[in-house]
C-alpha cells in the first residue's frame, strides 16, 4: 500500500508541474556506462516534493551518464523512495522519475553494474539499485516550461516564452503551440521552430478578453532524433483594466496610470498653477471601472493691496483683491495743487502699469499700487519782488513774479506772463524793469495772464543838492560875503560875473565853483601889477 501511495503522489506532482513521463528509451552506445561523481555540487533546483542530499556535509548520490548529471533524491517529507533527477550540462533540471523502494536519504554511489545495467546507491536502510534505463527515460524526455505571468492586464503586452530543456544540442525538434479560453477550443495553433530550444512570442494588449486561458506547449522531436515528445501546459488570467490619465491645468498630460477594474489610482503631485490654490481633483478615482482623465481644480488666491497716496491722503488706505478678477472700484485720494491721474503699479524694468477698476489682477503676492499726481498749472495768485524798496530819483528797479496754483503750489518764475504797470505816469515800464523819474512812492501792480494781480510800493527819493567848496590857497584878498543856502531848487549866486546853479544840477555846481577858482587867480595877478 505505501509504494502505490508513493508512485500517486509522485505521478501527481509530475502532472501538477507539466512534466510528461518518458517513453521507451531510446538506443544508446552499448558500452555507456554512469560514472560515479565524487563529492557532487548539490543542485540549486530539485523536482517539487524533493529535498536535499543528506548527512551533515550534505553528501550527494550522483553519477554522470549521456551528457548529464543525474542526483538521487529523498522524498521531502520523508516517503520512502529514491527520487532520480537529471541536468544538463547547463545545471537546468531537464527531468525527474520516481523509482518505489524501501529506503531513503541516500549520500552515496557505492557500485555500477554495466553487465546488470544498474548503479547502486547507498540510504539509510542499505543499498538500493537502480537501472539505467531509468537514466535512459530521463535523457531522452526533454523539460518543457513555460515562462508567463499567472495575471496579465488587457492594458499589457502578453509576453511568454517556451523553453525545451535537454542534453542533445541543438534541440532537435519544433513547438506545437494551443491557445484557449479555459474549456473552449483552441484559438491559436501553431508549430514553431526552437532557437537554440527556446520560442518567445509577444502580442498586443487588448486582444484576449478578459478571462482565464491555457496555453499548451508540446515539443515534436525530428524523426531521427533520440528525444521523445514532451508537453506542458501554462494557465494565465487576463484581467480588465483601465487607464486613468491625470492633466494639469493647460491640459498636458502629468501622468498614466493602468489600474485592475474596480482598484483606485494613484494621482501625482499636485500641479501648481500662478495665483491659485490646488483644490483637489475633478473626479473621483478612487474605484474606477472605465477609463478617466482628471483635471485639477483651483481656487484664486486673494493678496493685500496697499494705496500709497504719495504725498497725498486716502482712505481707506489698504483692500483686498482675488487674483484673476478685476480691482473693483478704488479710492480717489486728495492732494492740494495737484491732480489726480490714476493708480499705477511699478513693473520690474522701471516702466509703470495704470491700474483701474477693470484692470484684472495679475500679479500673485502683495503689492502696492502708488497715485499718479499731475501738478495744477493754473495759476491762482502770484507773488511780485522787487530788486529793491528804495531808488533815488531817475533810478530803475527789476521785478520778478512767482505763481501759485489754488493750492499754494508755487509753479515757479512766471516774470514773463505779467504786465507791470504804475500809479505814476512819468514811470518808465520796459519788461519787467521800471525806471522812476520823478521822487515820490509810487505802487507797481503786475498782471498775470490768467487774471492774477500783485502790487508793491517803491519809495523813490529825490536826489541830494551838492555843498559850495572852500577857496583855494593864496593871498589874503577881500572877504567876500558868505552865500545864503539857497532854497530848493532856486538858482545860487556863486560871485560877481558867474553863472546861477541849481541844487538838483552837480555838473552846473562842479562849473561854479571853477568859476570862482579862476576868478580868484586873476584878482590875485592884478594886485601884483598894480605893485
Amino acid at each position: 500500500m505505501r509504494r502505490h501511495l508513493l508512485r500517486l503522489l509522485a505521478l501527481a506532482a509530475v502532472v501538477l508541474v507539466g512534466w510528461t513521463l518518458p517513453a521507451a528509451p531510446a538506443a544508446q552506445a552499448a558500452d555507456e556506462v554512469p560514472v560515479p561523481i565524487a563529492a557532487p555540487t548539490p543542485p540549486s533546483e530539485r523536482p517539487p516534493g524533493t529535498k536535499g542530499c543528506y548527512g551533515v556535509a550534505n553528501e550527494c548520490a550522483a553519477v554522470s551518464y549521456r551528457g548529464m548529471t543525474f542526483h538521487v533524491l529523498s522524498d521531502a517529507s520523508n516517503y520512502w523512495g529514491a527520487y532520480v533527477a537529471g541536468y544538463d550540462d547547463r545545471g537546468r533540471l531537464q527531468s525527474f522519475e520516481l523509482v518505489p523502494g524501501e529506503n531513503r536519504y541516500y549520500d552515496a554511489v557505492t557500485a555500477v553494474d554495466p553487465v546488470a545495467r544498474t548503479f547502486t546507491v547507498h540510504g539509510q536502510s542499505g543499498e538500493t539499485a537502480i537501472s539505467f534505463d531509468v537514466l535512459d527515460r530521463i535523457a531522452s524526455t526533454p523539460l518543457v516550461t513555460f515562462r508567463i505571468p499567472a495575471r496579465i492586464g488587457t492594458l499589457e503586452d502578453v509576453s511568454y516564452a517556451v523553453e525545451v530543456t535537454s542534453a542533445a544540442r541543438p534541440v532537435p525538434g519544433r513547438l506545437a503551440l494551443e491557445l484557449r479560453a479555459a474549456g473552449a477550443e483552441s484559438v491559436l495553433p501553431s508549430v514553431v521552430p526552437l532557437t537554440d530550444g527556446t520560442f518567445s512570442e509577444t502580442f498586443p494588449g487588448g486582444e484576449l478578453l478578459p478571462g482565464e486561458y491555457e496555453l499548451d506547449a508540446t515539443f515534436l522531436p525530428d524523426a531521427d532524433s533520440t528525444l521523445s515528445s514532451a508537453s506542458t501546459t501554462a494557465s494565465f488570467e487576463i484581467f480588465l483594466q483601465h487607464r486613468v490619465t491625470f492633466v494639469d491645468f493647460e491640459g498636458t498630460t502629468l501622468s498614466e496610470v493602468v489600474v485592475e477594474d474596480g482598484r483606485g489610482a494613484l494621482a501625482p503631485p499636485a500641479p501648481e498653477r500662478t495665483g491659485y490654490s490646488f483644490a483637489g481633483w475633478d473626479r473621483a478615482f478612487d474605484v474606477v471601472t472605465s477609463d478617466l482623465t482628471v483635471a485639477p481644480t483651483s481656487t484664486a488666491n486673494q493678496y493685500l493691496v496697499s494705496l500709497d497716496a504719495a504725498g497725498g491722503t486716502v482712505d481707506p488706505a489698504t483692500r483686498v483683491v482675488t487674483f484673476d478678477a478685476a480691482y473693483g472700484a478704488l479710492p480717489v485720494p486728495t492732494r492740494a495743487g495737484y491732480d489726480f491721474e490714476g493708480w499705477v503699479f511699478a513693473l520690474e524694468d522701471g516702466s509703470v502699469s495704470t491700474v483701474t477698476a477693470d484692470t484684472i489682477v495679475a500679479t500673485p503676492f502683495d503689492h502696492v499700487l502708488e497715485a499718479a499726481w499731475q501738478l495744477d498749472a493754473t495759476v491762482d495768485s502770484i507773488e511780485l519782488t522787487p530788486s529793491g524798496t528804495e531808488v533815488a530819483e531817475g533810478g530803475s528797479v527789476t521785478f520778478t513774479a512767482e505763481g501759485f496754483n489754488a493750492g499754494g503750489v508755487s509753479l515757479g518764475d512766471v516774470t514773463a506772463d505779467v504786465t507791470l504797470t504804475s500809479d505814476v505816469a512819468t514811470d518808465v515800464v520796459d519788461g519787467a524793469t521800471v525806471t522812476f523819474p520823478t521822487a515820490s512812492p509810487h505802487t507797481i501792480t503786475a498782471t498775470h495772464v490768467d487774471g492774477a494781480t500783485d502790487a508793491v510800493v517803491i519809495d523813490v527819493e529825490a536826489a541830494a543838492s551838492p555843498s559850495p567848496s572852500a577857496p583855494a590857497p593864496g593871498r589874503p584878498g577881500p572877504s567876500a560875503p558868505a552865500p545864503s543856502a539857497p532854497a530848493p531848487g532856486s538858482p545860487t549866486a556863486t560871485g560877481a560875473g558867474q553863472l546861477p546853479t541849481t541844487g538838483g544840477e552837480p555838473l552846473a555846481a562842479i562849473v561854479a565853483l571853477a568859476m570862482l577858482l579862476i576868478a580868484g587867480g586873476a584878482l590875485t595877478l592884478r594886485r601884483r601889477a598894480t605893485r
